[in-house]
């Protein structure tokens, strides 16, 4: 029997089915409190069943929790959220999702890399003590964690990004380099085992040897073979496992894979399968294209071995488009190709309400028709779009749509309203650019 839950806005749900024979069987689903958030990582939804008469792990937990949600929707995640952003580096409390979007992403994603060397800070220069503290604020507020792990070449003591060939061989038959292999992972499971709230056991999504299908990691692509590929995620695996239950196991190769089985270390191992897609050639079309492709291949291997799905990474070069004039206009208002601000941008809670006591079927509060940009306002230290919007009858008003905040740089005097009066002289609503950290995930 399968149950699921209907709104988002529950936080916690035990469901319990008595037999005939007495037994019970209990499901916890602990479910985000924010409604309809708009994600960009899980994408799809297969029924993973609850065990019987034992109390599920952390991982277990949120196995269930995951598949639940993803019949609703698919979730957006942000790498290293609170510790940089648009002009700005640590400055607790801020995040640029949360100051474009309203609230923080449901993912966030961290890296382990510099564990291993017993390093204060991983290799992006995030402190693992904040980065601690950071991942149980991300729990305590309904979110989710994932890890990635960038160890240093074990045997030329490099960087990932390093190889010399050989070196997963070694890693598997050789007693000296397995021993430091086993020393970084008693490293990594003494983090992961200390994320806590109260006496319970954070989960969290961990993603070790991603990227294998690739040439540029130490533990993949030419550098080794499928099969010591595998050798060396399910020792990790069962490494990890026997001293951490609250891992839930990633596995995801580059875009260039072809097959999902390649590398595949086997059901048993794994409990989300994802793809690492970027635009390096700033080609919105390709990238599109690629997406399509790669998640689809993605969705399908999730869907046969009952897996959960994700896009893993992802990112763009910048905002391709360009703002062209179209000829389509009314005399009155120019119209561009690539608008800053559509009445599809309108929040869903303005359209919607989400009471099912004030609105059980769900029926739709306000239209809008269409919107225009009518420029951004200055206030205080943000950027705040106003514009006119028309909704149902051609019924018009004025809104606050947005804010980004003023970097920290050297700042030009402005007037209190600036209007755009041409293309691409708008405030950036749906994607601000960042600064990259230290290092690329590749």
């Amino acid at each position: 029997m399968k149950y699921c839950v209907s709104r988002y806005f529950m936080k916690g749900v035990t469901l319990h089915h008595k037999l005939k024979n007495g037994q019970s069987y209990a499901y916890h689903f602990e479910i985000m409190k924010k409604q309809f958030i708009l994600l960009l990582t899980l994408v799809v939804s297969f029924p993973i069943l609850a065990t019987a008469s034992k109390k599920p792990t952390p991982a277990k937990r949120l196995i269930q929790r995951l598949s639940c949600i993803q019949s609703h929707g698919i979730m957006f995640g942000h790498q290293d959220d609170t510790f940089y952003g648009h002009n700005w580096h640590y400055e607790t409390g801020r995040s640029d999702v949360l100051e474009t979007a309203g609230d923080y992403p449901a993912v966030m994603c961290f890296d382990l890399g510099g564990l291993e060397i017993d390093s204060p800070r991983n290799l992006d220069g995030m402190p693992f003590a904040d980065m601690r503290s950071a991942i149980i604020a991300q729990q305590r507020r309904g979110g989710i964690v994932t890890l990635s792990w960038h160890p240093r070449n074990f045997v030329n003591g490099k960087s990932s990004w390093d190889p010399e060939g050989g070196e997963v061989t070694k890693l598997l038959n050789d007693k000296v380099y397995r021993k430091k292999l086993t020393a970084a992972l008693d490293k990594v499971a003494a983090f992961i085992g200390s994320l806590k709230m109260g006496k319970t056991a954070a989960p969290v999504i961990f993603r070790p040897w991603h990227d294998m299908n690739g040439n540029w990691f130490w533990w993949g692509g030419k550098n080794t073979t499928t099969e010591a590929y595998r050798q060396l995620y399910r020792f990790t695996h069962d490494y990890l496992s026997r001293r951490c239950r609250n891992i839930v196991w990633a596995f995801s190769p580059n875009l260039g894979a072809t097959s999902m089985e390649e590398y595949y270390p086997g059901d048993a191992y794994i409990d989300l399968v994802g793809i690492d897609i970027y635009d390096f050639n700033n080609d919105a079309k390709a990238y599109t294209a690629n997406v399509s492709k790669g998640l689809t291949m993605v969705c399908d291997f999730a869907k046969a071995h009952k897996k959960l799905a994700a896009l893993t990474e992802t990112g763009c070069q910048g905002l391709p488009q360009t703002n062209e004039p179209i000829e389509d206009g009314n005399g009155i208002y120019e119209k561009y190709k690539n608008p800053v601000l559509t009445a599809a941008h309108t929040p869903l809670e303005w359209r919607y309400d989400f009471s099912e006591q004030t609105n059980p079927f769900l029926e739709q509060r306000i239209m809008m028709e269409a919107a225009f940009n009518a420029g951004a306002i200055k206030w205080g230290d943000k950027y705040v779009v106003v514009a006119r919007v028309e909704g149902a009858e051609s019924r018009h008003t004025t809104a606050m749509v947005g804010a980004m905040r003023v970097g920290r740089g050297p700042r030009q005097p402005l007037s209190p309203l600036r209007r755009q009066t041409g293309p691409g002289q708008g405030p950036a609503l749906l994607g601000l650019h960042q600064d990259p950290p230290a290092r690329s995930r590749r």
